[in-house]
């Protein structure tokens, strides 16, 4: 099925702006033909995507202004014949428009399978930063076309004719999915736009007239760790800790970035400290590798908080978050070979610790930690091993962290989803982010390197979605140790360690591995 979004007949390819109106509308070129062509005999041209692209990097000179309002969603603002058109657009596919008027007033956008001559332009511009993240191959034709317009020359017609059938191929194939319905946009709520709802903290391109600034505080600062612990100096220095709690509160260089989503907690934890319902409660979701942890880690030591951590498993019950069953040292007499102590979860609530509790989604039993809802606001009384109690600190913390994705992953109970003050969910890094990081971790500072590996590592990512080939991991981890074992063979053995480190994780299906070595290790390696 057509994506309504493309193929519109607002627009033809003789009325482009030359060079591009002499373009031929079907080519034959391996050269021009996406992967998610599965096919792979033709590609066509969609005028409709080479005029989003064309306001896509026209910057303040564009037509269609773009903006970002969060992590995962934009805003689109353009003037058309039937009114000024702004519309939303986010990561899991929610879509939202509307046509302000002359007199002021809104209405919904015409249903595009009926109308198929209303202009999508400024969807499709909405859809780019979305879809370079989510997909490879969008992410390298748009780098090409970036660096054309950058050296303000022609944009390659490979690259255009690629990109409009790497779209075709992810709209209709519905790797992509809004919740756009026969051709129907839901209504953007008047309320949502005159009172602030599609506040932006980044402009893209063009120059916003209806849409407003947000003056938010804004969590993507890039901030290093001195920086961050000097902003969280006056609220830390009300801690006192003893000796062997200092141990427990991590160190990084002063120079290491914070991650942005460190930033939010902390600064939601923080400036909710005086409040009747104080943010304490937290969850980190994401794909494996990401970095949660470590951002966990970076947390405590920006707060100078103590940091303890729980790793869940699928036969764990609500006793074993309030105490840990360990060895009995002192074995005199008829002592126990056995006994009971307060866990790390119970010491970190009742110390005013940060506590990390890991891989939620893997317990079995999902009422397991429904049991804990009791303990999820400061000054909740938390029993204790001795039969004794205590009450919750008012500034203990517990953050959450779960990998998605695998099928050992189970739901997770509403009700605790509830006691959460926010949930943030993060999936694929940033490629100058995921570079920072492997430079990071690998201590190798050769950049070509480090994009050599990168880049092919993300065609075996997508070649893997692509082919339906998820048993396996192909996370940052598996990059990571791809470029220390070619570090440590002298910057030699990139096919095989590569073989070893990525592909064998991938799949353990010889077959899989061997497609995967002709399909893209042979030809970009």
């Amino acid at each position: 099925m057509k994506s309504v979004f493309l193929n519109r007949t607002a627009l033809s390819i003789e009325k482009l702006d030359p060079p591009y109106n002499t373009l031929e509308k079907r080519t034959t070129d391996k050269e021009c033909i996406s992967i998610y062509n599965e096919a792979q005999l033709m590609a066509g041209l969609d005028p409709i995507v080479v005029k989003a692209v064309q306001a896509y990097f026209s910057k303040d000179e564009s037509t269609i202004c773009l903006v970002k309002i969060s992590d995962t969603s934009y805003a689109v603002e353009t003037i058309l014949s039937e009114g000024i058109l702004l519309a939303t657009i986010s990561a899991n596919g929610r879509i939202r428009g509307s046509l302000r008027t002359d007199d002021g007033s809104y209405k919904a956008i015409p249903n595009l399978e009926n109308d198929t001559s209303f202009d999508t332009t400024a969807f499709i511009v909405g859809f780019l930063p979305i879809l370079r993240e989510k997909f490879p191959e969008v992410n390298e034709i748009l780098e090409n076309l970036e660096t054309s317009s950058n050296h303000l020359e022609p944009f390659a017609a490979k690259d255009l004719y690629k990109l409009s059938d790497s779209l075709e191929h992810i709209f209709t194939d519905r790797r992509f999915d809004t919740d756009e319905k026969g051709g129907n946009i839901a209504l953007l709520e008047e309320n949502t736009i005159e009172h602030g709802g599609l506040c932006y903290n980044k402009v893209l391109a063009g120059c916003p007239t209806i849409l407003a600034e947000s003056h938010a505080v804004n969590e993507d600062d890039n901030l290093t760790v001195a920086e961050a612990r000097k902003e969280f100096a006056a609220f830390s220095s009300e801690f006192h800790w003893e000796e062997d709690e200092l141990a427990f509160i991590p160190v990084f260089e002063d120079d290491f970035v914070v991650p942005n989503e460190t930033l939010k907690i902390a600064r939601r934890y923080v400036l909710s400290a005086g409040e009747k319902r104080p943010m304490v409660n937290f969850m980190w979701r994401g794909v494996t590798a990401y970095g949660k942890s470590t951002g966990v880690e970076v947390l405590a030591c920006i707060l100078n908080m103590p940091l303890l951590r729980v790793t869940c498993n699928s036969n764990m019950e609500t006793q074993d978050f309030l105490s840990d069953f360990v060895p009995n040292t002192d074995t005199a007499g008829d002592a126990p070979r056995f006994k009971h102590i307060e866990s790390n979860f119970v010491k970190a609530l009742t110390k005013g610790y940060i506590v990390e509790v890991q891989e939620i989604s893997r317990i079995k039993d999902s009422g397991v930690l429904v049991g804990l809802n009791e303990y999820d606001k400061a000054g909740s009384i938390i029993p204790l091993v001795d039969g004794s109690y205590l009450r919750r600190h008012p500034k203990a913390m517990v953050v959450y962290t779960d990998n998605v994705g695998y099928n050992s992953c189970r739901p997770i109970d509403p009700s605790v989803i509830r006691r959460m003050s926010f949930i943030i969910d993060s999936y694929d890094l940033p490629k100058e982010k995921a570079l920072a990081r492997l430079e990071l971790n690998t201590n190798v500072h050769n950049h070509g390197i480090l994009e050599k590996c990168y880049n092919v590592w993300l065609k075996i990512r997508d070649y893997c979605y692509t082919k339906g080939i998820t048993d396996g991991s192909i996370s940052l981890s598996e990059l990571e140790m791809w470029v220390l074992s070619v570090k440590l063979d002298g910057y030699r053995n990139f096919r095989q360690n590569c073989i070893e480190c990525v592909i064998a994780k991938a799949t353990n299906d010889l077959e899989e591995q061997d497609e995967i070595i002709t399909g893209v290790v042979d030809l970009y390696l």
